[in-house]
């Protein structure tokens, strides 16, 4: 949400899909002055950042 106008900014739809654990949802960061979002959606077992290094990693 928009602090200053509370408008939706971005959204993440998430499915039941398996046994996992934990998903990798998505990446924010800045470009040119902007925050963007990218989805990234990554199911995965784990219950601390540690566990989950070896999927995030690749995303960074």
């Amino acid at each position: 949400m928009n602090g200053s106008n509370n408008k939706e900014i971005a959204r993440y739809n998430l499915s039941a899909q398996g046994s996992h654990t934990a998903q990798i949802m998505a990446k924010v960061y800045r470009h040119n002055g902007e925050w963007k979002m990218h989805a990234i959606g990554e199911n995965g077992y784990g219950r601390t950042v540690a566990d989950l290094l070896t999927g995030i990693i690749p995303h960074l």
